[in-house]
């Protein structure tokens, strides 16, 4: 991976992070659900903060 900083243009694009991959109702939780969910969310937060565009895809 370079170890560049993304152009203050890039936007944060978050996808398919579905309830069902971390509920464990009809499959095992993914593994480290709650990381990867609390990674997404300061993720998320961040680019609010930094007004970064950015979309969320539930499909």
């Amino acid at each position: 991976m370079p170890d560049t900083a993304p152009s203050a243009a890039a936007p944060l694009i978050v996808i398919d992070l579905q309830t069902g991959m971390f509920d464990g109702r009809f499959d095992p939780p993914i593994h480290d659900a709650d990381v990867i969910a609390e990674r997404a969310r300061k993720l998320i937060d961040w680019a609010r903060k930094t007004g970064r565009k950015g979309g969320l895809r539930a499909s």
